[in-house]
C-alpha cells in the first residue's frame, strides 16, 4: 500500500510530495492519478520525497520518466530528494540519474526549484542540467514502456551522440547504453554488440562495436 500526501508552496507553483511504501505495479497507477490532478491545477514544478519509498520497480520508474516528460512539457520542473541507497545505485546503474534530477534534502530540492523558475521568468537559455530540453520532440512518447514482471529488465537508448556521461564504474570497452525502440518506445539497455529483439513490440535490432543501433 502506498501512502501519498502534498503541500503546496510558493503559492501552488510547487507541490512537495510525500510519498510512504513501495512504488511498484501496484502502486503507481494511484500515484499517477495523484500527480496529475496536482498537474490540472496551476502546479508546474514537483518535488517528491523519497524517504519513506524502500523500493521500486520497473513500473516504478517508467512512471517516474513519464512524469518527468509531463512536467518539462508543461514548463515545469521535477526533482527528488532523499533517495535511499539501494534506489540511487539503481538509477545510476541505468543511467537514470542523468534524466531524473536527485537533490539530497528538501532545501537543496528548493533551490534547484527556484532557480529552474528563475530561468524560465528570465528567459535565460536551458543548461545541460535540464534533462529533456524543450528542444524535445513533440511527439515524444507518453510513459515509457517497463516490462514489470521482468526485475532484471534489460533498457535501451538510440544514438550514442544523444547519451549522457556515464559514472566511471561503468567504464568499460562496450560501455552499457539504453536506446529506445523506434516502433513502441520501449527502452532497452544494451550491454554488448549483437541481435536484439524489443521485449514489448519484438522488432529485430542489431548493435555494433561502435555502438550504433540498425533496426531490420
Amino acid at each position: 500500500m502506498i501512502f501519498i500526501d502534498h503541500t503546496d508552496v510558493l503559492e501552488g507553483q510547487v507541490a512537495v510530495v510525500d510519498i510512504s511504501g513501495p512504488l511498484d505495479s501496484g502502486s503507481s497507477t494511484e500515484f499517477e492519478e495523484y500527480a496529475n490532478k496536482i498537474l490540472d491545477g496551476d502546479t508546474r514544478y514537483l518535488i517528491f520525497n523519497m524517504e519513506k519509498v524502500e523500493y521500486i520497480s520497473s513500473a516504478g520508474i517508467g512512471l517516474m520518466l513519464y512524469l518527468q516528460k509531463t512536467v518539462n512539457r508543461l514548463g515545469g520542473y521535477l526533482v527528488l530528494f532523499q533517495i535511499n541507497d539501494e534506489i540511487r545505485s539503481l538509477f545510476y546503474l541505468l543511467g537514470f540519474e542523468h534524466i531524473l534530477t536527485i537533490a539530497e534534502s528538501r532545501i537543496e530540492a528548493m533551490e534547484i526549484i527556484d532557480r529552474q523558475m528563475e530561468i524560465r521568468e528570465t528567459g535565460e537559455p536551458e543548461t545541460l542540467e535540464q534533462p529533456f530540453s524543450e528542444d524535445s520532440p513533440e511527439e515524444s512518447p507518453e510513459p515509457v514502456s517497463l516490462n514489470d514482471e521482468n526485475e532484471s529488465i534489460e533498457y535501451i537508448i538510440q544514438d550514442k551522440e544523444s547519451l549522457p556521461a556515464r559514472p566511471e564504474f561503468k567504464a568499460s570497452l562496450f560501455d552499457p547504453f539504453i536506446i529506445e525502440c523506434s516502433r513502441c518506445m520501449a527502452l532497452i539497455r544494451i550491454s554488448e554488440p549483437g541481435t536484439y529483439m524489443c521485449p514489448d513490440c519484438h522488432a529485430s535490432f542489431s548493435v555494433d562495436d561502435e555502438m550504433s543501433v540498425l533496426y531490420e
